[in-house]
């Protein structure tokens, strides 16, 4: 898994920022499934998806690299617009507020981290 860690981070490094959606070919490439019936939340809220219908390995993966403070998650409500275009909307609402009471989309995009970000 380390080995699809550092790829990750490669691919992320070479593009600046990647919506999840695009680390799918390397996932392939691994044999390891992206896709599945987990999803990846935001702060605990289980209401705040921003990796819908993960694997367990993908969102380990995202969620690992993340705790390792190697990369930022960033949301910005005009990324739905790539998402659009690419056709990756996942089937749920749209979170527009951080208070959401039910399973609710946040288009983010993955970015290296800033050495001197906390």
């Amino acid at each position: 898994m380390n080995n699809l860690k550092d790829k990750v981070l490669e691919f992320i490094r070479e593009n600046g920022s990647t919506y999840i959606y695009e680390l799918k070919p390397l996932f392939d490439e691994a044999d390891i499934p992206f896709e599945g019936d987990r999803s990846l939340t935001f702060d605990g809220d289980k209401n705040r998806v921003f990796f819908y219908h993960c694997t367990t390995e993908s969102g380990s993966v995202i969620q690992e690299l993340y705790q390792e403070n190697k990369i930022s998650i960033i949301h910005n409500p005009r990324y739905i617009e790539r998402c659009l275009l690419d056709g990756k909307v996942p089937p749920l609402p749209l979170a527009i507020t951080e208070d959401v009471d039910k399973p609710s989309w946040i288009p983010v995009v993955l970015r290296i981290k800033d050495k001197g970000a906390n």
